[in-house]
């Protein structure tokens, strides 16, 4: 099935993207919660970007696999994403990064 909606159907997407959206929608009908104005010091690269991606939905191991490197890699570049986003964990990441509109 395609992404296109029609009547009878909807849109289906895959899991991380369902995520980011139902992220999305409880941060905006939180009270007094706006996106954040404190932007990255520096942008992340483009392997920064392809992991944080399937950060969501996806174990170390199983990125390293996807792109095809070692789980040191994921952990040296989750280590970068962290610093640049002003985070410490997993699921702070996941939160600053939607916050930034990067998921």
């Amino acid at each position: 099935m395609t992404r296109r909606a029609c009547a009878h159907f909807p849109v289906i997407l895959p899991a991380g993207e369902r995520l980011v959206a139902a992220a999305l929608e409880v941060r905006a009908t939180q009270p007094g919660r706006a996106v954040s104005s404190r932007a990255l010091t520096e942008p992340l690269t483009a392997a920064e970007q392809r992991i944080l991606t399937l950060l969501p939905t996806s174990t170390y191991l199983q990125i390293a696999d996807t792109l095809y490197v070692s789980r040191n890699t994921v952990k040296t570049h989750l280590r970068s994403i962290y610093q640049k986003l002003g985070v410490t964990s997993r699921s702070e990441a996941l939160a600053r990064a939607v916050d930034l509109r990067l998921l």
